[in-house]
């Protein structure tokens, strides 16, 4: 599946992160591949099916925990990738993944 740019409601910034999430019958660690306030992509050794609803570990200080639905999952090469879409976000989760978010921004300029 490809997604349109133009079409996403929230800025995504690339990432290489290690993340947990569980699908509440399995524990996945793997990489977060980008970040947005309205999800994230991915990298997992299995698929998930979309549709599937998990919860996400995002490895801020401190961590935040967020539920999570599976828009789409493609295979590339050995692994997956999987779109994830955040459910509604608590006022604190969402003043943490923006604070997080904010720190790849500044990453970058020097």
């Amino acid at each position: 599946m490809t997604t349109n740019k133009n079409t996403r409601k929230h800025e995504r910034v690339g990432t290489m992160l290690e993340a947990t999430f569980s699908d509440g019958e399995r524990m996945y660690a793997d990489a977060i591949l980008n970040l947005s306030m309205g999800g994230a992509c991915v990298e997992c050794q299995k698929p998930i099916e979309k549709g599937q609803d998990i919860t996400i570990v995002i490895p801020s200080v401190p961590v935040v925990k967020i539920g999570a639905r599976v828009r789409w999952c493609t295979r590339n090469r050995l692994k997956y990738r999987i779109g994830l879409e955040f459910h509604e976000l608590l006022p604190d989760q969402r003043r943490a993944l923006n604070e997080f978010i904010r720190t790849f921004f500044w990453a970058g300029i020097n």
